[in-house]
């Protein structure tokens, strides 16, 4: 036997590990035995987190309704805090007006 006849026979031992050109052409075969109904729920599942990806980043970059939904949000939670400052704003404001008045 020579050594080209050796080359061509395939390697019979179980514990040999498959090379890189045998790991692809395995992948194609799983890849291939996927049926249409597999392939149509994957392309699904990928459209699905493509749109959830391009609305949370349509989202993020839409500076004034973040601002719109934070400010809102601030309201809500922190309504009456924000009311009594302000009542002390006006307050502190008719107090320095009258003083400046006053000394005239």
């Amino acid at each position: 036997m020579s050594i080209g006849e050796q080359d061509e026979k395939p390697d019979q031992n179980p514990n040999r590990k498959p090379d890189g050109d045998e790991q692809s052409q395995a992948a194609q075969a799983a890849q291939t035995a996927r049926s249409s109904s597999e392939i149509q729920a994957d392309l699904q599942d990928t459209r699905e987190h493509l749109a959830e990806t391009v609305d949370a980043l349509t989202h993020k970059l839409d500076v004034p309704a973040r601002s719109r939904e934070k400010a809102h949000a601030l309201g809500r939670d922190h309504g009456r805090e924000l009311a009594v400052g302000g009542a002390v704003v006006v307050a502190l404001v008719v107090v320095v007006v009258l003083r400046r008045r006053g000394r005239r």
